[in-house]
């Protein structure tokens, strides 16, 4: 699914596609989270779950990233910057508005 969305963004970056791969990443990794609670606390399903929604915000922006820059040239107009794809300490994961 993101794929495709990071697809049709690059090809028609309206500001409407920017705002939906924005809530759609943000719905997907606080999902995650949500998920990871269902597991017991401290397994090795919930550290991976956790491990797994903290990633996919930087896993989104490389890809995003790579294919925006092939297309145009550089980050300018992105929704996402450089900063996105690092390791951020104390990331927080806002509840989807």
């Amino acid at each position: 699914m993101i794929e495709k969305l990071i697809e049709s963004l690059v090809k028609n970056p309206t500001e409407e596609l920017k705002e939906n791969y924005l809530k759609f990443v943000n719905s997907t990794e606080y999902s995650l989270l949500e998920k990871a609670e269902t597991f017991p606390f401290k397994s090795q399903e919930y550290f991976d779950t956790r491990k797994q929604a903290f990633a996919y915000r930087r896993e989104c922006a490389m890809i995003l990233l790579k294919n925006w820059v092939a297309t145009y040239g550089s980050t300018s107009g992105c929704p996402m910057t450089y900063t996105d794809t690092l390791n951020v300490p104390f990331q927080q994961i806002k509840i989807p508005k």
